[in-house]
């Protein structure tokens, strides 16, 4: 039994240094538009030698860069139609443009995207297991 728990030890700590490879690789194809998405992107253990590398949703939807407060990572990844947002709660939208200034509007059309599949391009990068 001894032996057994050596060996699963060193395969978990093998595993572990792969998952850190691998959010490294995920981060550096992520977009950095403010860096919300890239810096919620970790490493959930879910078993022994079993690591999940990815998104964690809480963590970017908390991020005070994320003004609205969604999980945006699946549209962003696989893309979505165009949509309108529409002033709920108040009068108008209100956002601060690329160049510097406050624009209002009732309502932004939002156009389709193809979406930036970041996590396909980091698993083709992915390194080899064992070296």
């Amino acid at each position: 039994m001894a032996i057994e728990k050596i060996v699963l030890k060193a395969l978990d700590s093998e595993v572990s240094a792969y998952a850190e490879s691998m959010k490294r690789i995920v981060k550096e194809e992520a977009h950095v538009k403010t860096g919300a998405l890239r810096d919620s992107i970790s490493i959930e253990k879910k078993g022994e030698c079993e690591y999940l590398v990815g998104v964690d949703a809480g963590k970017l939807k908390s991020d005070p860069r994320n003004i609205g407060g969604i999980d945006y990572s699946v549209p962003y990844h696989d893309g979505h139609r165009a949509y309108k947002i529409v002033a709920k709660k108040a009068k108008a939208l209100r956002w601060v443009g690329k160049d510097g200034r406050v624009h209002y509007a009732k309502s932004v059309q939002i156009p389709a995207s193809t979406g930036d599949p970041f996590i396909e391009r980091a698993v083709k990068r992915r390194p080899r297991l064992g070296g």
